[in-house]
């Protein structure tokens, strides 16, 4: 018998959070144009760019802007 979407939907949200990440990634492979050549590369990289963010976050050379008020402007802009 052939799985329906919602049957596959079910069974994925009854997953642990870690599981459900793992096949986020999975699925999200699936519709690059092209493969990634070195996941493991790609990710050392992505960590590395989060460490600097947090780090430029943490020690003041960059100033957050609160949620609030980025989408208060972006509803002024665009309505």
């Amino acid at each position: 018998m052939k799985a329906t979407l919602e049957q596959v939907a079910e069974e994925a949200l009854s997953l642990s959070l870690s599981d459900r990440s793992a096949l986020t990634r999975i699925l999200i492979q699936t519709l690059d144009a092209e493969p990634v050549e070195d996941a493991a590369e790609v990710q050392q990289a992505w960590q590395v760019e989060v460490e600097k963010r947090v780090d430029e976050i943490l020690s003041g050379r960059v100033k957050t802007i609160p949620a609030d008020e980025v989408f208060s402007k972006l509803r002024a802009k665009y309505g």
